[in-house]
């Protein structure tokens, strides 16, 4: 028992320090960690690791998503609600928000685990065969939610961003992991800095704030569309949260509300990517495939090993998160936002240049181009995240006609 609980302190601490650090995905982790790079000792420490690992990433992503506006595809949505909040002095309020949601998702995921034993296998079994089918409801929705005569404008982002996506995620020069950073950095990330590199003043001085407990009703909204994303691929965490949004009619103005949303389903949905290997025998992330070949007899019997780690890490990187954030909140009170924002958005392109090369950085320059057109057309920003939403459904859709 103690050698499993040291496992999952590591697994909390290697996912807290991918989350703090963009760029370095947990996927890469378990990529060394399934090719033998580290050695996890017993199966079971590996699934307390990978368990840990998994929900502290999630949680931990959105410091640098919230201060920095460094985006990945699960927080890629939560860059302008929290950039603003930091703006206002509330950056330590919305990563609470966010943490928030990411307990109340963890905790209500485990308690729901009887639940899905008998469930999950049948709605996979049900919604396999019209993956593509629901995708495109899906784009159709995302459409019919926005504003009435902006919805030709978001008709238009969301196909030049899945022309893009088609483009970035088949070129053979930079592998499909790392060509992440560069796409939601441009799409998300740099777009906000630009806008925010324009403006005058500095950053309000921040101040503590505690989640709204009203809002947590989202975290639970969030489940359901973590739930989503575990069963389906190639549905993201993002497009889930705009739908689950929507439909509990969640404002658009509401930061604290889509942060609570946004940490839910992140986390969610990395715990049912490891349900879903354990349930119906699919892996939906690279901690999943990592597990599968490290525990390849893994079952329902060891769904208490995997949920116990997975609260344990999402406990730890909460009170990590928030720690770190008083004193990133402390520091940034006071700076000049339009030299802080010049100055993350040159860290950012020096990161996309290391991580990715000259490639990478001419996909992060066409995502900017596309990335802006929201802001400069009123549209909502989910739109973009047609980079994944289309190119999978072209997918699904090619396999049930062609097939």
């Amino acid at each position: 028992m103690f050698d499993l609980i040291l496992w999952a302190i590591l697994g909390t601490l290697f996912g807290t320090f991918a989350g703090f650090l963009p760029g370095i995905h947990p996927n890469t982790i378990a990529a060394f960690i399934a090719a033998g790079s580290i050695t996890l000792g017993s199966p079971l420490s590996a699934a307390a690791f990978l368990s840990a690992l998994a929900v502290s990433n999630a949680i931990t992503d959105f410091v640098p998503s919230i201060f920095f506006g460094a985006p990945d595809g699960e927080t890629a949505l939560s860059v302008l609600p929290g950039h603003k909040m930091l703006q206002e002095g509330r950056g330590y309020e919305a990563v609470g928000c966010a943490c928030a949601g990411g307990l109340v998702a963890a905790l209500f995921v485990v308690g729901l685990t009887p639940f899905l034993l008998v469930v999950l296998p049948t709605l996979y079994t049900a919604s396999r065969s019209y993956l593509g089918f629901v995708l495109l409801g899906i784009a159709a929705l995302l459409l019919f939610f926005e504003k009435p005569g902006f919805r030709l404008r978001g008709l238009t982002i969301l196909f030049l961003a899945g022309a893009f996506g088609f483009i970035a995620l088949s070129s053979p020069l930079v592998n499909r992991e790392a060509i992440l950073f560069p796409v939601f950095t441009g799409l998300f990330g740099l777009p906000t800095l630009i806008i925010a590199g324009k403006g005058a003043g500095s950053i309000a001085k921040q101040r503590s704030g505690r989640a709204d407990v009203g809002k947590l009703r989202h975290g639970i909204s969030g489940v359901a569309a973590g739930l989503f994303v575990g069963v389906l691929p190639g549905v993201g965490s993002a497009e889930a949260s705009v739908l689950i949004g929507r439909f509990s009619r969640q404002k658009e103005k509401d930061t604290k509300a889509i942060l609570v949303g946004l940490g839910s389903v992140s986390s969610a949905a990395a715990l049912f990517s490891l349900l879903a290997l354990v349930l119906i025998g699919r892996t939906r992330s690279g901690i999943a495939v990592a597990l599968q070949k490290l525990f390849p007899a893994v079952s329902s019997l060891d769904l208490p090993v995997l949920l116990g780690s997975a609260l344990f890490g999402a406990g730890i990187s909460v009170l990590i998160a928030l720690f770190l954030s008083r004193r990133l909140g402390t520091w940034l009170s006071g700076r000049d936002l339009g030299n802080l924002s010049r100055i993350m958005a040159i860290v950012l392109v020096c990161m996309v240049a290391v991580l990715t090369g000259p490639v990478g950085l001419f996909i992060a320059g066409i995502g900017v181009a596309i990335g802006l057109l929201p802001v400069l057309w009123g549209t909502r920003r989910g739109h973009a995240m047609g980079v994944l939403l289309l190119p999978t459904m072209a997918w699904a859709l090619e396999r049930v006609i062609f097939i």
